[in-house]
């Protein structure tokens, strides 16, 4: 069976990272309504601050090996991940992320849009396979964001360029 461990922390690409609070909310606007759950006893609403460690400490520090899964829903906070993760990225086996298509108001600009992320994952050793959850802005109907899907460039899919590729 997998191991399965969790800690309540930010990762980024260095441990004791300063920036670190965030608010929680129920999906309301009120500043107030913002709950979160630490060992099945309800945490107090508004800012919350937790220590930052890079994915690769907490790896090592648990002696975890790989395959890994990584998930990405972290709007615009990914290269940092990713730069406190480049062991961890040799042992990954799938790395699904959060993408869009805009730069993000919220990050100041700073995220990488879907198609400089992917050239960034394939400097990193990873290509796209799939993609999934897109959604469309409502006014105008353009693509907003996806979560893709990405894995080794080495992996056997990218074996044959042909569109009736044969089943792996």
């Amino acid at each position: 069976m997998p191991t399965q461990l969790s800690s309540l922390v930010s990762v980024s690409d260095a441990d004791n990272d300063t920036i670190t609070k965030y608010q929680l909310w129920d999906g309301s606007r009120d500043p107030n309504s913002g709950h979160w759950v630490v060992n099945g006893v309800a945490q107090a609403a508004g800012t919350v601050t937790l220590p930052s460690r890079q994915i690769d400490g907490l790896v090592a520090e648990r002696g975890l090996r790989g395959p890994f899964f990584l998930k990405f829903d972290t709007h615009g906070a990914e290269l940092a991940i990713l730069a406190g993760a480049r062991k961890t990225l040799g042992e990954t086996g799938l790395i699904m992320m959060e993408v869009y298509n805009f730069k993000l108001n919220f990050t100041g600009g700073k995220n990488l849009t879907f198609d400089e992320m992917c050239i960034h994952l394939r400097t990193l050793g990873f290509r796209m396979v799939d993609l999934c959850l897109p959604l469309h802005r409502p006014g105008d109907g353009v693509f907003w964001q996806a979560h893709f899907f990405f894995v080794q460039a080495s992996h056997p899919v990218f074996k044959s360029n042909s569109y009736k590729a044969p089943s792996i």
